[in-house]
């Protein structure tokens, strides 16, 4: 159909109204090289370090020699190891899951939600249905490479980093930001110790789950940046941005 200016109208492009909803990437094309490198890094050092120490039965010398002033320094205080350790365990882990998640949706930031969710399942299942089974290294009888406790804790803190530190974030609110980033470090450091503490993990049980955790969040923020996933998460970010109460212009 031809209009008074003889232009035929289903020639006319409408405007763009999902590729205007799409949420800013997780990574920016700024930060992507590095981060390729740290997840060439991640598979490396997982993959090393099962290899090298497969079907083993005993800590080796490096593990010794972090191992033993923890483990001594903690004799008698069972207790602060375990609270220590406490929040890479299951229902914690979960927990903090579930309340960047919400956050996220308040946000509307469904690659976010989805990053925290998928970061956390997918490396958890590596670690405890492929990981240990494959490389059967064992503590006291448990296996215990590469570290689940780790792994959890790891990709938690990897996707908070993804989320508010990583650019581009917005100006605001960067105190916050910078609070829960401290809050968060402070765990990767707390959680090894207290599970060196309690003799469930060597010390590179721990290196392993802390490669594969953030090696993991890595190639999920990734593939949520293709421009196919973020074409097919614009509609659901509308709707998150109609209903939200939290989100704003960046």
């Amino acid at each position: 159909m031809t209009g008074r200016s003889g232009v035929d109208s289903t020639d006319v492009r409408p405007s763009r109204p999902l590729a205007a909803a799409q949420e800013r990437p997780l990574l920016s094309r700024a930060v992507r090289p590095w981060a390729a490198w740290v997840l060439v890094a991640s598979v490396v050092i997982v993959s090393a370090l099962g290899v090298l120490f497969a079907d083993q039965t005993r800590a080796n010398a490096l593990d010794r020699a972090v191992d033993a002033p923890i483990i001594n320094a903690f004799h008698g205080h069972h207790a602060a190891a375990y609270w220590l350790g406490r929040p890479g365990s299951e229902l914690p882990a979960f927990l903090m899951v579930a309340a960047i998640v919400v956050v996220c949706l308040l946000l509307a930031r469904l690659s976010g939600a989805l990053l925290a969710v998928l970061g956390f399942a997918i490396s958890e299942g590596l670690a405890e249905w492929v990981l240990k089974p494959l490389f059967n290294r064992t503590y006291l009888g448990s296996l215990v490479y590469p570290s689940g406790h780790m792994t959890a804790i790891a990709a938690l803190v990897a996707t908070v980093t993804v989320l508010l530190l990583l650019p581009p974030q917005p100006v605001r609110a960067r105190v916050l930001r910078y609070l829960v980033l401290a809050v968060a470090y402070l765990l990767v450091i707390a959680v090894p110790v207290g599970l060196i503490a309690l003799r469930w993990h060597y010390f590179t049980d721990l290196v392993g789950g802390a490669a594969l955790g953030v090696g993991t969040v890595i190639a999920v923020a990734f593939i949520l940046d293709t421009p196919l996933i973020r074409s097919r998460l614009a509609v659901p970010n509308r709707w998150l941005r109609a209903g939200g109460v939290l989100h704003g212009r960046p």
